[in-house]
């Protein structure tokens, strides 16, 4: 990686699609002409958590070289559970990296990768249901803490593969830019939806896939540009074409599974199944229809188009005064393949006739919508930057959108599939970054507000015709305050003394939400809820971190001590602020210890996350049954190696 872009706030004009919240920008360094270089790192920590990673440059001329890059994790799953009756599967990934460059020009440059990384373990998948609902809480016992048992063989796998190009040309007036990339990724696995060992409903995506495929031509300005030393800008066209969904996915209800022989969890007895089996080999014979197993057959996909053309410029007024405005205009079509139901048979093979087969959809009024929609969007930004001293003060002013166009949720089981309109964001901030005491400080603070209209949510019940279903809260808004510090403390006593601080103060709420779906404080289901004046989910009221660190001089190196902590006041991950969906504020501290040797070009590190061993969430998932939560991992450590020659 070359270096790791965040980008706060919409990014509506230069990046797109669906990015009304931010950008994080991964930009992988280029194979290199000049001198071949190796990167190695491995770690091993608790959970017998072993991690290996290797980055090669190679040139190959003065005009051809390539970089080939590999991983390999292995690692015990930080819980202890039972899934269908076996241990928890080990986390496992592997991948490989390979990218080719040739500049036979100083104005041509091209290159092309190639990207495999298959994934295998429990994940977020192995949720446990915490806090049963009301109407369950006789059958299901609650399991808050990182050990507990599911009756469905929880695991997930993924197969991800990208190829993709790039072609730089440089001319008198502008630079050409063309990206292409074609990518498919399948998953597989199997999730209990109760999260309890009770057998009640299980899911089985037998193939969850997105197959995309993207081209983006950039026009930019150069120094050889007309007005370079005032004025410079970009110009673009953008294309994306996606088919993803599941195809297929089953349901289980009940634990009845006749290609298993079992019912309600409980492995039936050969004296009922072996004449079951005759009859129902029979009447399959007869008729030419499989034995039904007890599961659904559920298949789900959507079809996504999108073009869009952009521009921004930026023009320097004055020596301290840019103004910069741009544009994107962009549509974007979406249509279901095909949302149905079916019964499935002990092979697993779908059931004709099947049992829903829709062709129109309903909006979260339950109105009938058709099943396919366009939205048009144009996204503007304008922004002032300001340097008004004698020093590298920026102050900025902003406005900008950002579209979330309309979308389907394709699995339905016998409820039609439920469609949301388009969200739009728009976003005001206002900011400054300085360097304070001679360089010693470096502040950055900004105040925003994003105003958002029909903001879309998403809730998971089998009462609304499948796991899930989409809906639109009509007004939401998010305003705050940030601000990160990094100082060198006391530089004419201690050397190298680095302190970093940053937060954010979020106030959030739906501002118009009179008709949310979701449960009370008992877990219980219920529609027409009004929500106006909640919280909106994840949107903590202070988050921040800090940390502390010093480097010393010793012999054969450098010998860097650190340590860092961050707190989160805690929030809500329903729209209903229920209780039960609360995540209180918690506290995690982390450090590392980290050696040098200059000789070789070696590093080695002891570290530890989460040292007080707190328990807190990353994710909670309402459902019919209760919350099911996913656990943040508890206390983790390790030695690591990074070795570069």
């Amino acid at each position: 990686v070359e270096r790791v872009e965040v980008l706060k706030g919409p990014q509506g004009t230069l990046f797109g699609r669906n990015a009304v919240g931010g950008a994080i920008n991964v930009i992988t360094s280029d194979p290199d002409f000049v001198g071949g270089e190796t990167s190695v790192q491995a770690s091993y920590g608790n959970y017998a958590d072993a991690q290996t990673r290797v980055h090669a440059n190679l040139p190959l001329s003065d005009t051809v070289a390539i970089s080939v890059s590999g991983l390999y994790n292995n690692a015990d799953y930080y819980m202890d559970g039972i899934a269908g009756g076996e241990p928890l599967d080990k986390e496992t990934s592997r991948g490989a990296r390979i990218k080719a460059r040739w500049a036979p020009t100083e104005n041509l440059d091209l290159q092309l990768a190639a990207f495999r990384l298959k994934v295998g373990g429990v994940g977020s998948i192995f949720q446990l249901n915490a806090n049963p609902s009301a109407l369950f809480a006789p059958v299901i016992a609650p399991q808050p803490g990182y050990q507990g048992e599911v009756d469905a063989d929880s695991f997930t796998r993924v197969d991800n593969q990208v190829f993709y190009g790039q072609l730089k040309q440089s001319n008198a007036w502008f630079d050409l830019k063309l990206l292409l990339s074609d990518q498919y990724i399948d998953t597989a696995g199997t999730y209990d939806f109760d999260g309890s060992p009770v057998p009640l409903v299980e899911f089985s995506p037998k193939s969850q896939f997105a197959d995309v495929q993207t081209a983006e031509l950039q026009i930019i300005s150069n120094d050889e540009s007309w007005g370079a030393d005032r004025f410079e800008w970009i110009a673009g066209a953008y294309y994306f074409q996606g088919d993803q969904g599941f195809n297929p996915m089953y349901l289980s209800v009940a634990g009845i599974n006749a290609a298993t022989g079992s019912l309600a969890g409980v492995q039936l007895p050969a004296a009922l199944l072996d004449p079951a089996d005759s009859l129902f080999g029979l009447l399959s014979d007869t008729l030419g229809v499989g034995v039904p197993s007890g599961r659904l057959y559920l298949v789900a996909t959507v079809a996504t188009e999108s073009t869009s053309g952009f521009f921004q410029g930026t023009a320097h007024l004055t020596d301290w005064l840019a103004l910069t405005l741009g544009g994107r205009y962009q549509v974007e079509k979406r249509a279901i393949i095909e949302s149905s139901s079916a019964l499935a048979d002990t092979s697993g093979a779908r059931i004709e006739p099947g049992l829903f087969n829709f062709d129109v959809a309903r909006n979260d009024s339950g109105a009938e919508v058709p099943t396919h929609s366009t939205t048009r969007s144009f996204n503007p930004k304008v922004s002032l930057d300001l340097r008004p001293f004698d020093d590298e003060t920026l102050i900025y002013l902003s406005y900008q959108k950002a579209t979330k166009s309309a979308t389907f949720n394709a699995l339905a089981i016998y409820l039609r599939p439920s469609f949301v309109r388009p969200e739009e964001t728009t976003a005001y901030e206002a900011g400054i970054k300085t360097k304070l005491f001679s360089g010693l400080v470096t502040f950055n603070a900004a105040v925003f507000e994003y105003d958002i209209d029909d903001l879309q949510v998403q809730f998971i019940s089998l009462l609304q015709g499948g796991a899930i279903a989409f809906e639109n809260a009509p007004g939401a808004r998010s305003r705050g305050v940030d601000f990160d510090i990094q100082a060198l403390l006391l530089p004419s006593l201690v050397d190298d003394l680095v302190f970093t601080v940053g937060g954010c103060y979020l106030d959030t709420q739906y501002t118009d939400f009179p008709d949310g779906t979701g449960f009370n404080d008992a877990g219980i289901y219920s529609q027409n809820n009004d929500y106006t004046g909640n919280d909106i989910i994840r949107s903590p009221e202070f988050s921040g971190a800090m940390s502390l660190a010093k480097t010393w001089t010793v012999p054969g190196g450098t010998l860097e001590l650190a340590g860092d902590t961050y707190f989160n006041s805690g929030f809500f991950y329903a729209a209903s602020n229920s209780a039960r969906s609360e995540q209180p504020d918690y506290q995690v501290f982390g450090a590392r210890v980290s050696y040098f040797y200059e000789a070789w070009n070696l590093r080695l590190t002891a570290f530890g996350k989460n040292l007080g061993d707190k328990q807190y969430t990353t994710g909670s998932l309402p459902t019919d049954f209760g919350n099911l939560v996913t656990l943040a991992p508890p206390q983790t450590y390790g030695l690591r190696v990074n070795w570069d020659f």
